[in-house]
């Protein structure tokens, strides 16, 4: 089935039990998740590398929105690593949706004439990052 990117969102809630809200209209998201370490087992009796699969990496994830400079106050306001995020695939999450914890810093990215002001919202993922 082919989706289209329309109708994705990215929330937030600070308080487990409570819900999640849209924090901002995003223009892109990152890659969620990333690939395992490899861990090498090759011995002397192999004819080839052989590895098993380690720890996954995950980076930060920077998100990009148009600024808004009362949703810039909000996202700065937020402290500490336990902010819970969500990224909705279409509306509702109807194609699924990926939740983790972490901590969020936000910026101004630099520009020139004509372009749009922008923000990046960047969230260091303190969790896994599990789809629901």
């Amino acid at each position: 089935m082919d989706i289209s990117t329309i109708g994705i969102t990215l929330n937030y809630k600070e308080l487990v039990g409570g819900s999640f809200a849209k924090i901002v209209d995003i223009k892109g998201f990152p890659n969620i998740g990333g690939p395992a370490e490899m861990i090498e087992i090759t011995t002397l009796s192999d004819v080839a590398q052989r590895f098993i699969k380690g720890v996954q990496s995950q980076d930060q994830m920077e998100f990009t929105a148009n600024y808004d400079s009362d949703i810039y106050d909000t996202i700065n306001a937020l402290d500490g690593d336990g902010i819970y995020w969500q990224l909705q695939i279409g509306a509702a999450g109807v194609n699924g949706q990926f939740d983790w914890q972490g901590g969020v810093s936000i910026y101004l990215p630099g520009k020139g004439g004509n372009e749009v002001t922008e923000m990046n919202l960047v969230i260091n993922p303190a969790t896994v990052i599990v789809k629901a």
